[in-house]
């Protein structure tokens, strides 16, 4: 009984230090009226109506059932829009109202790996189609983010486990606070249990 508050804390320790990722994506905002509004832009159609954008949307409606070979589909028509500099066609997805959520997270993978740096979802839709970038610029851009990330490596392993400091550990220790009050509660139970007989 007494080794269990350690026991908790050895077996709650990897827990402690979990990094979490995210995925950052904008929405827009649905349009409403000025006086509804209260502050709020209008989505800006401009990214689509833009006379150098303008694209022949080739469209795949996702409805939740058989998505993956569509999503192989647009894979496919992304990774050749950007690899023949495509500026007449573009891809449209469509989601249905049973299409699931995981088929969207996939959608943007799918962008990323294919470094398509121009799409916009909104409402159920998702737009892609290639637009001509600064090639300086984007080295730039990717230089400044890989010193981003070994900075950020280098930070992550001097707080690594062994160089904790007590103020860490003390920090853990107070997020399963609720364990060792209740070991406090059940030893104080034991005791007054045993006296009593």
């Amino acid at each position: 009984m007494i080794f269990l508050p350690v026991i908790c804390y050895v077996y709650l320790l990897p827990y402690l230090h979990k990094n979490e990722r995210i995925l950052d994506v904008t929405f827009a905002d649905k349009y409403q009226k000025p006086d509804e509004r209260q502050g709020l832009k209008r989505f800006d159609t401009t990214f689509l109506s833009d006379p150098r954008l303008k694209r022949k949307y080739r469209i795949i409606e996702l409805t939740g059932y058989l998505d993956i070979p569509k999503l192989d589909t647009f894979q496919l028509l992304v990774h050749n829009m950007i690899k023949t500099e495509d500026t007449i066609n573009g891809v449209h997805l469509i989601f249905g109202e049973h299409a699931k959520y995981g088929t969207f997270v996939q959608s943007i993978n799918i962008l990323k790996e294919e470094s398509s740096h121009a799409y916009a979802p909104y409402e159920n839709h998702l737009w892609t189609l290639y637009m001509p970038i600064d090639k300086e610029r984007l080295d730039r851009i990717n230089r400044r983010k890989i010193e981003q990330d070994s900075l950020n490596q280098a930070e992550l392993l001097e707080r690594s486990i062994d160089k904790e400091t007590f103020s860490d550990k003390l920090n853990a220790a107070s997020k399963v606070w609720p364990v060792f009050i209740g070991i406090l509660i059940l030893s104080a139970v034991s005791v007054y249990k045993t006296k009593r007989y």
